[in-house]
């Protein structure tokens, strides 16, 4: 019990309104973001970017995870699209979560191997540690990709 009080009270909340920046290009990312209410858009700004258009991230979604698996600063801008209200999770807690809760880790390699091939990056060159992160979490049984089986933790 103690150490989710602890854990608790490390998550912030803030409030962004409509066209605030919330991530800028090249910013070090310190936090997951977890959207509560609103909508955001992710603007890609690598230069192999093949996405046409934005991501459009909503409730209950995040945002923030590549910068804070692959240890790099942000290749992207993202933006509230309406006011936005999101919970950040600290980096610290990050990890303490990806270790202690395999599926909420599978899902984030996952996320963040999709992103980076969005990006018209090669995950595995960008990010050398994901291709082992990745086949272990896909040769698990219990990588489930289900939002409840993340919901459950």
């Amino acid at each position: 019990k103690q150490w989710y009080q602890r854990r608790v009270r490390g998550i912030k909340r803030s409030v962004f309104m409509t066209g605030d920046i919330i991530i800028r290009s090249d910013d070090t990312v310190e936090d997951l973001y977890v959207i509560q209410k609103g909508t955001v858009s992710i603007e890609f700004t690598t230069p192999n970017c093949t996405l046409e258009g934005d991501i459009i991230v909503r409730e209950f979604g995040f945002f923030g995870e590549t910068p804070l698996l692959t240890k790099k600063k942000a290749n992207m801008m993202v933006f509230a699209e309406v006011p936005c209200d999101c919970l950040l999770i600290p980096k610290y807690m990050f990890c303490t979560l990806l270790d202690r809760y395999p599926l909420f880790k599978n899902q984030m390699l996952l996320v963040c191997h999709s992103r980076l091939t969005l990006q018209g990056l090669t995950p595995f060159e960008h990010a050398p540690f994901l291709e082992t992160a990745f086949l272990e979490a896909m040769s698990d049984p219990n990588a489930v990709n289900s939002s409840e089986d993340i919901l459950e933790l």
